[in-house]
């Protein structure tokens, strides 16, 4: 493996795990030409080695930096001394089970946009869910709206700390399984399962079970 780009290492609070990621190219196998890496440290002198989930290839098809330069184009058009911009797709579910059943099931999903600016010295936000280049350019319009409305009642201009842009970083939280993945049946046999489990146990009359997961993108 060659390396390709590395991420410094970082300590825990604690300061008992080490980790960075690297990106590799393989030498040997030509049909994944980029892997992303963790390494872990345990304790000295010992490390592990684990593949990185992938970025959500459905997030990363929408035309996100089309989005971010209409947006930024206008607020820059407009004076913003400063504007951001935020894609954003959320997935949730949820699943009760009340003794033998299941009870409830919730699934959604939220895909959004945000721009925030800084107008004159004061924060300005819109956002909509609709997904465009027109409607990006729109949310910095009416965010500097914003910002404008808000001018009289701040006492103290917002002055941005200094801080560097790390343009193209990537982050994916880690996890061995994407519970979106698994079948229906496969989830809820399990948690119904450990219902059984609480069920049989002496002096059990009722066990309740709550399954919920988020699946979060953001660019």
């Amino acid at each position: 493996l060659t390396p390709l780009t590395t991420r410094p290492a970082c300590t825990s609070k604690h300061g008992m795990t080490r980790t960075a990621t690297v990106t590799t190219n393989t030498l040997e196998r030509g049909d994944t030409p980029h892997i992303r890496y963790r390494i872990t440290r345990r304790r000295a002198g010992e490390f592990t080695l684990t593949t990185m989930p992938q970025l959500d290839e459905r997030f990363l098809a929408l035309p996100l930096r089309a989005f971010s330069d209409a947006a930024l184009t206008k607020a820059k058009e407009l004076g913003c001394s400063h504007a951001e911009v935020r894609v954003e797709r959320l997935r949730k579910a949820y699943r009760s089970f009340r003794d033998h059943v299941l009870e409830t099931t919730a699934d959604g999903q939220v895909l959004g946009l945000s721009v925030r600016v800084v107008h004159n010295g004061v924060w300005g936000f819109a956002s909509d869910i609709t997904l465009s280049t027109d409607s990006a350019a729109r949310l910095a319009e009416r965010a500097v709206v914003t910002a404008k409305v808000s001018r009289p009642l701040t006492s103290a201009s917002v002055e941005l700390a200094d801080e560097d842009a790390y343009a193209d970083a990537t982050w994916v939280s880690a996890y061995e399984v994407d519970p979106f993945d698994i079948d229906e049946a496969t989830k809820t046999g399990r948690v119904l399962g450990l219902n059984e489990v609480l069920l049989a146990a002496p002096g059990v009359t009722h066990a309740t079970a709550l399954l919920s997961y988020v699946h979060e993108n953001k660019y």
